[in-house]
C-alpha cells in the first residue's frame, strides 16, 4: 500500500514539475529593444556603449529572425514593460526604442 501511494505521488510531483516547464517554455518576455543586428559585433558594440553611460544593456539572438536584438529590459509584465518604454524614450537618447513581444536567445529555440 505505502509503495502504490508513493508512486502515484511520484507520478503526480512529476506531473506538475512537467506542465510548469511547458508553462515557462511558451511564456513570452516583453524586451525593451534598443537596437538590432545582423552581426554580433554590432550588437557587442552598442551593448557595450550604453553600458558605459549606466544601463545594464545585454544582447540575444532571436534564432528564427537571426538578428542579435539590444535591449534594457526584460520582463514578462506588459505594464512594467511599456512604464520602462516611456522612460526611455522621455529620459533618454533612445527615442526609437521600442517593445518587442517574444523570445531571445536560447528560449526561442523551439
Amino acid at each position: 500500500m505505502m509503495v502504490r501511494f508513493l508512486l502515484l505521488a511520484g507520478v503526480c510531483f512529476l506531473s506538475g514539475t512537467i506542465d510548469v516547464k511547458a508553462q515557462t517554455a511558451t511564456q513570452k518576455n516583453y524586451y525593451v529593444v534598443i537596437g538590432v543586428f545582423s552581426g554580433l559585433d554590432g550588437a557587442e558594440k552598442l551593448t557595450d556603449e550604453v553600458n558605459l553611460k549606466g544601463f545594464n544593456a545585454q544582447y540575444a539572438l532571436q534564432h528564427k529572425k537571426n538578428r542579435y536584438y539590444v535591449y534594457l529590459l526584460q520582463s514578462a509584465e506588459k505594464k512594467k514593460a511599456k512604464s520602462f518604454l516611456d522612460q526611455i524614450r522621455k529620459e533618454t537618447e533612445y527615442k526609437k526604442a521600442w517593445l518587442y513581444k517574444g523570445k531571445l536567445g536560447d528560449d526561442d529555440q523551439s
